[in-house]
């Protein structure tokens, strides 16, 4: 069922309203080249930006020291900026397997929804992340659903 985008991405579209466009809903090819491109991203975007919870909650693009949730904006800036539809990727938040809150990009793939998470290098199937996510985006990022 639909739920509000958090209000972090909220304040970020308003102020990048191109980067939050909608785009038509689609699933990428799940080949060797997709592959070779998500793990160039994950583990390039999570070498780039320091962990460091910061005070505001707004959601950050070029971020040298960030949140989980600038990890998920830049990764899927990239992902964009090299080619992969914006319909097939997804912002979504819950929380880890020790109950703190996380945000995360979902790929939708022909052979399933795909992880991209600051917390690993590894690129997971969505149902093996050890995280409960409760929201995710649609292919309109300012329009989210809840996760049953």
């Amino acid at each position: 069922s639909a739920t509000a985008a958090p209000l972090g991405l909220q304040v970020f579209c308003l102020r990048a309203s191109p980067f939050c466009a909608p785009a038509p809903a689609v699933q990428v090819q799940a080949d060797a080249g997709l592959m070779s491109l998500l793990n160039a991203v994950n583990r390039s975007v999570n070498s780039a930006i320091r962990p460091q919870m910061r005070p505001t909650q707004v959601w950050t693009l070029g971020a040298r020291v960030g949140d989980c949730k600038d990890y998920a904006m830049n990764k899927r800036a990239q992902l964009i900026a090299r080619g992969v539809p914006a319909g097939a990727l997804r912002l979504a938040i819950g929380y880890t397997a020790s109950g703190q809150g996380h945000a995360v990009l979902v790929v939708r793939t022909t052979q399933g929804d795909l992880v991209l998470d600051n917390l690993t290098n590894t690129i997971k199937p969505f149902n093996q992340t050890g995280h409960t996510l409760v929201a995710i985006s649609s292919s309109d990022p300012k329009k989210w659903n809840r996760i049953s």
